[in-house]
C-alpha cells in the first residue's frame, strides 16, 4: 500500500495552509502550482510557443494595472508559469491528493494533473464536505484550519481510471480553446468572453469618482463574481474599459498605484460590438 502523498496545491495561501497540514509528516509533501489557470490563454500551454504567449499575456495584465512600477525581474513569474512546476511527476510509490475547492483554479488544476500525470494514482479531498458543516466558510482551502483539513484528508476518495480520463479529456478541450477567461459553476468549468464581468463592473460605477479598490472589492464580494476570482484580472478590466472610453481613471496623488474611477458619457454602443460588455448568465 502506498503511504507517500503529494498534496497538489495552488500557490500563495493555499500552499501555506497545506504546509501546516503536512508539518512533521515526512511521507507527505506539498507541490504548489502558482499559475492562475482561470485567466490568460491556455492554447498550446504544453508547447514553448503557447507558454510564451501565455506568459506575455499575464505580463501585459500586470503592467496595465501598475504601469508606474515596471517589473525589472520576471524570473519568479516565468518559473511558475504553465506546467513546468508539475515536473518531475510523483514517483511510483506516491499518490497525488487534490484538495478540490469550487474555484476555476482548483478545477482546472485537477484536470491538468490528470492529463500530465496519467500513471499517478489520484485521490480527491472535496472541500464541499467541510463547507456543508460550516455554511459560512466557502469551499476553498485557506479558510479552514489545518486540523479541519486533516479530518477532511481522512474522507478523501480515489479517482477511478475512467474518471481520470474524463477529466484529462476536459483539460485537453480547454487547452485547445481561445478563451482567456474561465469560470466555475457547480463544478463545471467553461470559457467565457474576456469582457464577461464588464457589465457588472459598470453597474457599480457612477458619474462620480469612486475608489477603484471599492469597485473591485464590492464586485468580488458580490453574487456575480465566481468564487476564487482574484482582483488582478478585475483591475485589468477597469483599465481596458478606460481605454475603450467607457470609464475614466484618475491617479491618486498620495498613492501612485491607487485610482479613482467613474463612468464617462460613453455607452457600450459607442464601442465595437465585439468589445461590448456582456451580461453574466443567471
Amino acid at each position: 500500500m502506498k503511504t507517500r502523498v503529494v498534496h497538489l496545491s495552488l500557490g500563495a495561501d493555499w500552499e501555506v495552509r497545506l504546509q501546516e497540514v503536512v508539518h512533521a509528516r515526512p511521507e507527505h509533501r506539498v507541490l504548489a502550482v502558482p499559475d492562475l489557470l482561470s485567466w490568460g490563454p491556455l492554447r498550446g500551454i504544453h508547447t514553448p510557443g503557447g507558454l510564451a504567449a501565455r506568459t506575455a499575456y499575464v505580463k501585459n495584465v500586470l503592467l496595465t494595472i501598475a504601469p508606474e512600477e515596471p517589473v525589472e525581474d520576471w524570473s519568479q513569474l516565468e518559473e511558475g508559469m504553465g506546467i513546468a512546476p508539475m515536473f518531475p511527476a510523483p514517483q511510483d510509490d506516491e499518490i497525488a491528493l487534490m484538495w478540490l475547492g469550487q474555484t476555476a483554479q482548483d478545477q482546472l488544476l485537477l484536470r491538468l494533473a490528470c492529463a500530465v500525470w496519467p500513471d499517478t494514482e489520484f485521490w480527491v479531498a472535496d472541500l464541499r464536505k467541510l463547507s456543508a458543516r460550516c455554511p459560512n466558510n466557502p469551499p476553498v482551502v485557506p479558510v479552514f484550519c489545518a486540523d479541519a483539513l486533516r479530518e477532511l484528508e481522512g474522507m478523501a476518495v480515489p479517482l477511478s481510471p475512467q474518471a481520470k480520463q474524463v477529466l484529462a479529456d476536459e483539460w485537453n478541450v480547454m487547452a485547445a480553446q481561445d478563451h482567456v477567461l474561465r469560470i466555475c459553476r457547480n463544478g463545471a468549468v467553461c470559457g467565457v468572453p474576456e469582457n464577461y464581468f464588464d457589465a457588472a463592473l459598470l453597474r457599480l460605477c457612477t458619474h462620480e469618482f469612486k475608489s477603484w479598490a471599492w469597485v473591485v472589492g464590492t464586485f468580488i464580494g458580490g453574487d456575480e463574481c465566481p468564487l476564487g476570482m482574484g482582483d488582478i484580472y478585475i483591475f485589468h478590466r477597469l483599465h481596458v474599459m478606460a481605454q475603450q472610453g467607457l470609464l475614466e481613471l484618475r491617479a491618486n496623488d498620495e498613492d501612485a498605484w491607487h485610482r479613482w474611477v467613474r463612468k464617462t458619457g460613453a455607452s457600450p454602443e459607442d464601442i465595437p460590438r465585439n468589445h461590448r460588455p456582456v451580461d453574466t448568465f443567471k
